[in-house]
């Protein structure tokens, strides 16, 4: 995993106002402080000894004239440099390279320790596939790679040091920027030297030198440097808009990260979130302040919210569980309007009341780790929540604009009693290969969209967590329907063709599409088989497609199969259904009524 020691973001800002060319040691700083437009032979970088020029690289477009200035600066709360001038970025639809020339160059045989760090953004592919789609900056020895530190084409870290692949933990998300800090460490011993690194997303709280080799992340462990890495690359694929600014390579981590005070929950039980004297640093209590809970316990452990609090970004990595409970509420607030929630390892909860006044960027990083939000979760209005990594977030509800589910899972939790609303649902993958997972439990959801329908998206993604029958496929599914998927299934469809206004606890507009936790035959989404669920399976029989009009094991038919379901559970309801058998007897006086009605459809289909 990505260890770090964090502070709080107000920490650095002595550091915010020094000159960083009057830095002595810092060898190269790159911040594009120059007119915008076609990148060319244009320099304003201290420490390069030329200009940007083409690298010549078999089947790519040389860069020079596909990269452009453009005039804003990419940034991430907390960076303790004055971001000026603007950022380097492909014009698209070209894997393109361009070099600048170091005017001192990194000897790793001689020196023992070196430092880089730039700041980087990948564009948002949906779905993401495809070797081109990365985004790189490189350390070469003229023509020859180096040191690789970016971006693969699924998101994933990227760290290359001569022959030796690097294993970073964590994913690179598209459209947002990151922080990347290197570490290059040489040894007298062929195949012992090693690089180390942290990477710090917009809205995180960046660190001060980590004190120990043990308190960085390893992440290429056996490789021989040489003698001069004279060259800086700038590279992004075909299908890649990379971006890249604030590079920086020097001898000291001031060079490139400037200095502040570690902070963190460090008292080995647990107590009050408001003791100061449970914190290094001070009680977290601010916009973008941080709660990082990592170290301190060897066991599990109930931190009590005491009273209101605000953070930033509260992030967990202890495989010991910390709990953060209480009555009182957690509010998240990031001045660069994301508020972050990150799990780095173990499996923790926060059963405290929860308030997100900005978008909500929720990491689970590793699949064995997992984060419950077991309290009640409100957002301001026009705000969105992301879910990434491999691991699973659970939550009771969400009332959001859009609604991002990564590779991974999100868990709706059972009995919240509540309706998830969006008005977009984003699952990464592609139809029939979705690579995320929704599981609705036995909750509602409804995506209110203002253009094209989603309709048939989410009917893909319900058929492939359909798995067969077995209700546990990635896509949407259902727990609960997965214990008993005789029982049980996602009934899906469109408010405006169901004459929904209502649907759960939400008041719900005709572009919508709905879907919930039901018993097969429920056409109507009601949460109960009647005979207006017989009328529109009558109406579909023979022509029908859809849940709506009648196909209940989605088979893509409206047929006897279908009619079978909704008779067994005829006159039942989803809330009862837990209780009764996979065939139950209705209610007489509505199986008496069903028994005739049905006796003469079947007749006249005959």
């Amino acid at each position: 995993m990505l260890k770090r020691k964090l502070i709080r973001g107000a920490t650095f800002g002595v550091v915010a106002g020094l000159n960083v060319q009057a830095l002595a040691q810092l060898e190269a700083y790159e911040g594009f402080d120059y007119p915008v437009g076609a990148l060319g032979t244009q320099a304003g970088g201290t420490g390069f000894s030329s200009n940007w020029g083409s690298a010549v690289v078999s089947g790519a477009v040389s860069g020079s004239s596909v990269h452009q200035v453009d005039g804003t600066s990419l940034s991430v709360a907390g960076y303790p440099f004055a971001t000026t001038g603007g950022h380097l970025f492909d014009n698209g639809g070209t894997t393109a390279f361009s070099f600048r020339t170091l005017a001192a160059p990194i000897n790793m045989n001689t020196d023992s320790v070196r430092y880089m760090s730039f700041l980087l953004q990948k564009d948002v592919k949906v779905p993401d596939t495809g070797l081109s789609q990365i985004a790189q900056v490189r350390l070469n020895q003229g023509a020859t790679n180096r040191f690789i530190a970016g971006v693969n084409s699924d998101e994933s870290l990227r760290l290359t040091a001569g022959s030796a692949v690097g294993t970073p933990a964590g994913m690179h998300v598209g459209g947002v920027n990151y922080l990347y800090v290197v570490k290059f460490v040489s040894s007298t011993t062929v195949l012992e030297d090693q690089v180390f690194l942290q990477v710090f997303k917009d809205g995180e709280t960046l660190t001060s030198e980590p004190l120990s080799v043990a308190d960085w992340t390893l992440v290429v462990p056996k490789f021989s440097s040489t003698a001069s890495w004279n060259q800086f690359n700038f590279v992004e694929g075909l299908d890649a808009v990379g971006r890249v600014d604030e590079i920086r390579i020097g001898a000291s981590w001031a060079d490139v990260g400037g200095s502040a005070t570690p902070q963190k929950w460090t008292a080995a039980a647990g107590g009050n979130w408001s003791d100061s004297g449970n914190w290094s640093g001070g009680v977290p209590n601010s916009v973008d302040a941080l709660a990082n809970f990592s170290d301190a316990i060897t066991g599990a452990q109930w931190i009590t919210l005491d009273a209101p609090h605000t953070a930033g970004t509260v992030r967990f990595n202890n495989l010991n569980a910390y709990t953060v409970g209480g009555t009182q509420t957690l509010t998240l607030n990031s001045a660069s309007g994301q508020a972050t929630l990150r799990v780095q390892s173990g499996n923790h909860t926060i059963s405290a009341p929860i308030h997100s006044s900005d978008d909500l960027f929720i990491a689970v990083e590793s699949a064995t780790d997992s984060l419950t939000l077991s309290g009640d979760l409100t957002f301001d209005a026009n705000t969105n929540l992301t879910r990434a990594g491999g691991g699973s977030l659970s939550l009771k509800s969400a009332k959001v604009n859009s609604l991002t589910v990564g590779t991974g899972t999100m868990v709706l939790l059972a009995g919240a009693d509540f309706t998830t609303r969006a008005t977009s649902l984003n699952i990464s993958g592609a139809s029939n290969a979705w690579t995320g997972k929704l599981d609705i439990n036995d909750n509602l959801v409804a995506v209110e969209y203002s253009s094209a329908s989603p309709l048939a998206t989410i009917a893909n993604q319900i058929l492939q967590g359909y798995a067969g029958g077995a209700w546990n496929g990635l896509g949407i599914s259902s727990s609960v329907a997965a214990v008993t998927p005789a029982g049980f299934a996602i009934g899906f469809g469109e408010a405006s063709g169901l004459g929904i206004t209502t649907f759960g606890d939400e008041a719900i507009e005709g572009n919508a599409v709905l879907f919930r936790l039901t018993i097969p035959g429920d056409a109507d989404l009601s949460g109960g088989v009647n005979l207006d669920d017989f009328t529109r399976l009558a109406a579909g029989f023979g022509n029908g497609s859809t849940w709506t009009e009648g196909d209940f094991n989605f088979d893509g038919a409206v047929n006897l199969d279908d009619f079978t379901a909704l008779a067994a559970n005829f006159g039942q309801s989803v809330s009862a259904a837990p209780a009764r058998s996979n065939s139950p007897v209705p209610e007489p006086s509505a199986g008496l009524l069903f028994s005739m009605t049905a006796a003469g459809f079947l007749r006249r289909r005959r």
